[in-house]
């Protein structure tokens, strides 16, 4: 969430706040706001025009920037969102 009535620390969310500001179509995919190189932004949107599918391109691409090179493999290939299981324990604080 972003706030746009406090002074921003981070470019990325002035430019996030100004697109948000415009009109756009629902299947926009804001690369442009992400911080992303040229050839990051060419790879994101060449996956959503090959493989409409029912993850986010940015997310399928992006999988393999996070969590060292563990996901690597997965990029343009996720069928599910990657989100693990937490086991937590009921206890309180």
């Amino acid at each position: 969430m972003l706030l746009d009535d406090v002074p921003q620390t981070m470019d990325l969310v002035a430019a996030s706040l100004r697109q948000a500001r415009q009109a756009h179509s629902p299947d926009e995919l804001y690369v442009e706001s992400l911080g992303l190189t040229d050839e990051e932004r060419r790879g994101i949107l060449d996956l959503a025009a090959r493989h409409p599918a029912r993850i986010d391109p940015v997310v399928s691409f992006l999988i393999g920037a996070t969590n060292g090179i563990a996901y690597k493999r997965l990029i343009g290939r996720l069928t599910e969102y990657p989100i693990p299981d937490l086991r937590l324990s009921g206890g309180g604080i």
